[in-house]
């Protein structure tokens, strides 16, 4: 209707008429909302699934992912920032399946859409199993999502797929895996980034890897002193590195 068109417009009239869509009341509204989802030229499409994740909608889930595979990139990329958000953990396989053919413009966005949901899971290494083992046979691009995913979701099963990729024949994805770990969420990565401050293939990455351990273990859990002693054996490692 009239306010889906003016959501359209750039500016403050724009977002003012997407914030109505969003405050609209009524049974019939949400239904309405993804009928048009399906119906609408692609600019409204993309408003109406944006509308939808502002409003909760877990309905909305089934035909999310069906749009995550509309023609238009700007559809695609909202249904995936709109799964992200609303996506319960039982979808997991269905997100991965459509991150493995994801077209490059939304890679990123299916792997942050992914691991989110499979950090709602009960139990998460039953979640990413089949990312895992993924990492090794999906193609380049594909495989380097994957391990940002499972660099967020940051548990030991995880860590194992992302040490594993640190050794791949092609450079580019072992570069990929240790600049992961450097983001690791905790400090269990610090051991291999310790490692790989010696073993990786280039200086570049070896510093990569004593900054990454530098700073998981200033941001980790440790007493005090624990974190004292374990920055100046860091330090007397990067002497020797010099």
């Amino acid at each position: 209707g009239p306010l889906l068109e003016l959501a359209s417009q750039p500016g403050e009239t724009g977002r003012s008429a997407f914030n109505g869509l969003v405050q609209l009341q009524g049974k019939e509204v949400e239904p309405e909302l993804l009928h048009k989802a399906t119906e609408a030229g692609q600019l409204h499409r993309a408003i109406l699934v944006r509308c939808l994740a502002e409003r909760n909608c877990a309905e909305a889930v089934p035909k999310l992912l069906e749009l995550a595979t509309d023609q238009d990139g700007e559809v695609r990329l909202a249904a995936y920032r709109a799964l992200q958000a609303l996506a319960p953990p039982q979808v997991a396989e269905s997100l991965l399946k459509l991150l493995l053919r994801a077209d490059a413009s939304c890679l990123d966005a299916a792997a942050d859409a992914l691991a989110t949901v499979c950090q709602r899971h009960p139990n998460p290494k039953q979640a990413i199993e089949g990312a895992m083992s993924s990492v090794s046979s999906a193609g380049l691009e594909v495989r380097r999502a994957l391990l940002s995913a499972l660099g967020r979701m940051g548990i030991a099963e995880a860590l194992e797929a992302v040490v594993a990729a640190t050794k791949d024949s092609d450079a580019s994805l072992g570069e990929t895996a240790i600049r992961t770990l450097a983001n690791w969420p905790d400090a269990s990565a610090v051991p291999e980034l310790l490692r790989l401050s010696t073993e990786a293939p280039t200086q570049q990455l070896q510093i990569v890897a004593l900054r990454g351990a530098v700073q998981l273990v200033s941001q980790s859990q440790l007493p005090t002193d624990g974190k004292v002693t374990a920055l100046r054996q860091l330090l007397q490692h990067a002497q020797r590195l010099e």
